[in-house]
């Protein structure tokens, strides 16, 4: 896979929440695509899904969820929805170490 998915993701949330240090998530991906998409109209929705074609572009994936974060982050950036997919994460989440994040508004682990 090409592109620099993860270059755009690390840029925005340093932007949008630099505190929270998104980058140290771990592999909880597929639970903040899975959970922004249901925020999302049906129809756009359905466009990042047919985008990001993650059977397809990660088919040679074979454990974790990295490859699925990186073609939602282009599918979101194609669509205009980047801005938005690394608000929804800042509120969602606060990494204070690698795999160790937290619910920034309650400070209960996630």
């Amino acid at each position: 896979m090409r592109g620099n998915y993860w270059k755009d993701w690390n840029g925005a949330v340093k932007l949008q929440c630099p505190s929270h240090h998104l980058e140290l998530l771990g592999d909880i991906y597929d639970e903040l695509i899975d959970k922004f998409s249901k925020t999302l109209p049906r129809s756009i929705d359905e466009k990042a899904i047919s985008i990001a074609d993650y059977s397809r572009r990660c088919a040679d994936e074979t454990a974790g969820f990295s490859c699925e974060m990186a073609v939602y982050v282009d599918a979101y950036k194609k669509l205009g929805l980047l801005k938005k997919f690394t608000q929804f994460s800042c509120r969602q989440y606060k990494c204070l170490e690698a795999a160790y994040c937290v619910d920034p508004r309650t400070g209960k682990f996630r």
